[in-house]
C-alpha cells in the first residue's frame, strides 16, 4: 500500500513538474517521443496547394493598394474637369483612407466566423459596383461617395489575404507564406502609378476606373471557380466539408478526398459574430497593443518618407514624374526582396528556438506557454531599427533652400553632392529594412491570435491607416517648419528611440502577459 501511495505521489509530482517548470524541462525522452508520435498535420492542403491558395488570395487583394495608388496620377485632371479645388480632391484621399481603416474591422473580422470566401465575394461585389459608378459619374459628390464605397470594398481584402495565410500555414512556415503574400501585394502600388499615368494621359481619368473594374472581374473568375474555404472555424484543418455557400464551383462539381463524412444531424448555419468584442480584446491586450504601436510607427515612418520624397527629388534634382516613379521602383524592389528573405529567416529562427527546447517545430506552441515566440520573432528587430534609422537620417535627400540667396545646398550626406545613383541604392536599402520590420511585427501578432487572424489583420490595417492619414497630413507642414534635414533627423530618431524600447518591452514581458491572457480566457 505504501509503495503504491509513493508511486502515486511521484506521478503527481512529475505531472506538476511539467506544468510549472520552464520549457527547458521538456527534454524528457518519453515526452518528446509522445510528442512526435501524436503529431498531426496543421492542414490537409499540400505544400503546392498552400502556395497556390496564398497566391490567389494575395493577387485578389491587389485591388486595395492599386485603387489608392492609381488615383494619385489623376488628381490634377479630376480637379480641372469637376471644377473643384485641389483641397477638395485631396479630401477624397482622406475619406478613402478613413474607410480603408474602418471597413476591415467589420467585414474581415466577420470572416473568422462565416468564412473567407463569402467575405471575398462581398468585397468584390461592392468594389465592382462602386468602380463602375466612378467610371460613369461626372460630379464631385458622386466621386466622394463612390470612392468611400470603393474603399469599403477593397480594403478588407488585405486582412483577408493575411488570414488565409494563417489558416493554412503553421507557425514554423508562417513567415514565408506571409512574405509571399506581401511580395505580391507590393506589385499593386508599384505598377499602378505607371498604369494610371498612361491611362489618364491617353484615355482620360475615367479610364482608370474602367481598368480597375475589368481587372477585378478577371480576378473574380478564378476565385469563384477554384478558391477553397480556409477559415479554421468553418473547415478546421481543411478536412471538414463547408456549407454549400462556402464552396467553390470546383468543390461543388468534384468531391474532395480529404473531407470527412458530414454530420447530417448538424444543419449548417450562416451566423455573423459581433466583431467589436474581438477587436476590444486585441486592442486592450497590453502585448498586442504594443505590437500594433510598433507596426504603426513603422508604417508612419514609411509614409513620412515616401510622401515627401517626390517634392524633394523635384527640388533637389529637377526630377519629373517618370524619374520619380523609377525611384519608387527602387523602393519597391527592396521591399519585394525583403518579404522573401525576412519570411525565410523568421521560419529558420522559429525552428531553431524550438530545437533548443527539444520541441518539434510542427507542434502547436500554445501547448507550451513558456515557448519564447516573442524572442523568436523580434530578436531581428534591433538591427532593423538601427539600420533603418541611420538610413533615414543620413541618406534621405535633404536640399536646404537658403532664403537669403535662394541657393540650394544638400543636407547631411548630399551636401557633398553624392551621385544620384547613391540615392537610388539607399532608397532600396530603406525599402528592404522598413518592410522587414512591418513583416516581423505582423507575423508575431498573427501568432498570438491564430483563432482570429482576420481580426488581427483588421487591427493592423486600422492602426496603419489612421496613423498614416495623420502623418500624411502633417509631414509636409512639419518639413517646411523645421527644415528638410531636421525633419528626416526627427523621423529617424523617432523610429529608433520609440522602436527599440517597444521591442525590448515585448520580448521581456511577452511570455508572462501571454500566460495571463490565456488563463483569463481559459
Amino acid at each position: 500500500m505504501s509503495a503504491t501511495t509513493a508511486s502515486d505521489n511521484s506521478a503527481s509530482n512529475n505531472t506538476s513538474l511539467y506544468s510549472a517548470e520552464t520549457a527547458k524541462e521538456y527534454q524528457d525522452e518519453d515526452f518528446a517521443e509522445l510528442q512526435r508520435t501524436t503529431q498531426v498535420p496543421f492542414s490537409v492542403f499540400t505544400s503546392l496547394s498552400k502556395y497556390l491558395i496564398t497566391i490567389m488570395a494575395s493577387i485578389a487583394s491587389l485591388i486595395s493598394p492599386m485603387s489608392s495608388s492609381i488615383y494619385l496620377t489623376a488628381l490634377n485632371p479630376i480637379a480641372e474637369d469637376l471644377h473643384v479645388s485641389d483641397s477638395k480632391v485631396n479630401f477624397t484621399i482622406t475619406t478613402f483612407m478613413i474607410f480603408q481603416g474602418i471597413s476591415p474591422v467589420f467585414i474581415a473580422t466577420c470572416s473568422d466566423a462565416v468564412g473567407r470566401r463569402p467575405a471575398f465575394l462581398l468585397c468584390f461585389i461592392l468594389y465592382i459596383a462602386a468602380t463602375i459608378g466612378l467610371a460613369l459619374q461626372s460630379d464631385y459628390g458622386s466621386l466622394l461617395g463612390l470612392r468611400c464605397l470603393q474603399s469599403a470594398g477593397s480594403s478588407p481584402t488585405i486582412a483577408l489575404a493575411s488570414a488565409v495565410a494563417v489558416d493554412i500555414a503553421a507557425s514554423k512556415q508562417r513567415g514565408s507564406f506571409l512574405g509571399v503574400m506581401l511580395a505580391l501585394q507590393i506589385i499593386g502600388p508599384t505598377v499602378a502609378p505607371v498604369a494610371g499615368g498612361l491611362l489618364t494621359s491617353h484615355l482620360g481619368w475615367h479610364s482608370i476606373f474602367w481598368f480597375l473594374g475589368i481587372l477585378t472581374v478577371v480576378l473574380l473568375i478564378p476565385m469563384v471557380l477554384f478558391f477553397p474555404e480556409t477559415s479554421r472555424k468553418v473547415v478546421d484543418d481543411g478536412s471538414t466539408p463547408p456549407p454549400w455557400w462556402n464552396r467553390s464551383i470546383k468543390q461543388m462539381v468534384c468531391s474532395n478526398r480529404h473531407w470527412k463524412s458530414p454530420d447530417l444531424s448538424v444543419k449548417p448555419r450562416f451566423q455573423l459574430e459581433n466583431p467589436l468584442p474581438i477587436l476590444r480584446d486585441i486592442l486592450t491586450d497590453p502585448e498586442s497593443l504594443m505590437i500594433l504601436l510598433l507596426i504603426g510607427q513603422s508604417y508612419s515612418g514609411i509614409y513620412a518618407i515616401m510622401t515627401t520624397m517626390p517634392s524633394l527629388m523635384k527640388n533637389a534634382y529637377g526630377y519629373n514624374s517618370e524619374q520619380i516613379g523609377i525611384l519608387f521602383l527602387a523602393w519597391s524592389a527592396g521591399t519585394i526582396i525583403s518579404t522573401f528573405t525576412t519570411g525565410t529567416y523568421l521560419d529558420w529562427v522559429y525552428r531553431r528556438e524550438a530545437r533548443k527546447m527539444n520541441l518539434n517545430p510542427d507542434t502547436d506552441m500554445k501547448q507550451f506557454p513558456d515557448f519564447p515566440i516573442e524572442r523568436a520573432r523580434l530578436q531581428f528587430a534591433y538591427p532593423i531599427l538601427a539600420i533603418t534609422g541611420a538610413t533615414i537620417v543620413s541618406v534621405i535627400p535633404s536640399p536646404f533652400i537658403q532664403s537669403s540667396d535662394h541657393q540650394i545646398t544638400y543636407g547631411w550626406l548630399l551636401e557633398y553632392k553624392y551621385p544620384v545613383a547613391f540615392v537610388y541604392c539607399l532608397d532600396l536599402i530603406f525599402g528592404f529594412w522598413a518592410s522587414a520590420l512591418c513583416q516581423v511585427g505582423t507575423t508575431l501578432l498573427m501568432d498570438l491570435h491564430p483563432g482570429f487572424p482576420a481580426a488581427a489583420g483588421a487591427t493592423v490595417n486600422l492602426v496603419r491607416c489612421l496613423l498614416g492619414a495623420g502623418v500624411t497630413a502633417c509631414a509636409l507642414p512639419l518639413l517646411h517648419k523645421i527644415g528638410i534635414g531636421w525633419f528626416h533627423t526627427f523621423t529617424g530618431a523617432v523610429w529608433v528611440w520609440c522602436g527599440i524600447p517597444m521591442v525590448w518591452w515585448i520580448i521581456r514581458n511577452g511570455v508572462e502577459l501571454r500566460k495571463r491572457r490565456d488563463s483569463k480566457f481559459a
